[in-house]
């Protein structure tokens, strides 16, 4: 094996990867040469579609299954959302759920109106998705439907709510959906 470095794309993808199994990045990921950066790719690529294949095989919803999303309309991504949506609360989001090609600094959002109390529509990044894959969208989709069924409820929603902290954790839905702030 040589010693050339994986490029930044490589290691993106390989994160990705770990983190679509559920794994926790190892500081191992930095000293890795080029070709065992693609050895791990491949090993986890294999793992990833076998557990994708066991998932397809049962008849309900699992949202680990989930490795890629058509972003050539908002139809998938609204499915998404909705499937979340019906697994934690028992009911179907009623907003619209979109890409949005231009947002960066955020991995989504949930716009609403508070004068008039009404839930307006859930914004995914789709930079965030093409850098980081379909699980960090899963993780973001339900920080925002978070938002949204608290919000609905008449309950504190904002990020600093402590109920919205206990709803994320009870959920499994990260805290805060961070942008993007550099290399891995």
């Amino acid at each position: 094996m040589s010693n050339n470095k994986p490029t930044a794309l490589i290691m993106k993808y390989l994160y990705s990867l770990i983190l679509e199994l559920g794994e926790k990045p190892d500081s191992l990921l930095s000293r890795l040469s080029y070709e065992e950066a693609m050895d791990w790719m491949n090993r986890l690529k294999r793992q990833a579609k076998e557990k994708a294949k066991a998932f397809q095989n049962h008849s309900s919803f699992h949202e680990q299954s989930v490795r890629a999303i058509d972003t050539s309309d908002h139809k998938e991504l609204a499915w998404l959302g909705n499937q979340l949506s019906l697994t934690y609360y028992g009911r179907p989001c009623k907003v619209p759920i979109e890409w949005d090609k231009s947002l960066k600094n955020a991995a989504g959002f949930f716009a609403f109106n508070q004068h008039i109390h009404k839930p307006i529509r859930i914004v995914q990044s789709m930079w965030q998705y093409n850098q980081f894959g379909a699980q960090h969208v899963i993780g973001t989709l339900k920080h925002e439907l978070a938002h949204y069924h608290l919000f609905i409820e008449g309950k504190p929603f904002r990020d600093e709510d402590e109920v919205f902290k206990q709803e994320c954790k009870r959920i499994g839905a990260p805290l805060i959906c961070f942008g993007y702030a550099g290399g891995l």
